[in-house]
This record gives C-alpha cells, sequence and structure tokens, in this order.
C-alpha cells in the first residue's frame, strides 16, 4: 500500500513511510535519513554545479555525453528512456 501512495505524491511518503520505519526499526532510522538527506543534498549541488558549467538544453544524457564522451551518453540516454517507460507502469 505504500509504494502506490508513494507513487502517486511522494510527499507523501514522508508522512507514510517514517512513522513505520522509525516504530518498527528504532532511532538508527533517524540517523539513516539524515545520511540519506546529506547524499541528496551533495548530488543536487553536484548538478547544479555541472548546469552551470555546461548550460545547454537536451537532458542528463547531453551532460553525460559532453563529460564522459558519446559511449557513456548512449547508456545513460537509453537508461534514462528506459526508466521514463518503467515509471509510467510503476504509477
Amino acid at each position: 500500500m505504500c509504494s502506490r501512495t508513494c507513487c502517486n505524491s511522494p510527499a507523501s511518503c514522508v508522512f507514510i513511510i517514517v512513522p513505520i520505519v522509525l516504530a518498527s526499526f528504532g532511532a538508527a532510522t533517524f540517523l539513516s535519513f539524515v545520511v540519506a538527506a546529506v547524499i541528496c543534498a551533495a548530488m543536487a549541488l553536484c548538478w547544479a554545479e555541472l548546469g552551470a558549467a555546461y548550460p545547454f538544453a537536451g537532458g542528463d544524457y547531453a551532460i553525460v555525453t559532453r563529460v564522459l564522451g558519446h559511449p557513456f551518453g548512449f547508456v545513460n540516454f537509453w537508461l534514462s528512456t528506459v526508466t521514463g517507460v518503467a515509471v509510467l507502469v510503476v504509477i
């Protein structure tokens, strides 16, 4: 039930999953959420830096192509395509 709700509204995960996980696994869960938040913030800053360094349109695969080369950009393009189709099935 949680996965369906979270697919419809990411914000609802905070109110559904966090209380269940805290009640089930204890205080160490809070530390894992803090670590996850730090990782998410670092990733956001990385994407902001890449977006400022390479200001052109085309999605994340265009940035990967510019930074790592065409083979990696092609792989990233196909992974993004498969993920985009799979997300529709999950929702």
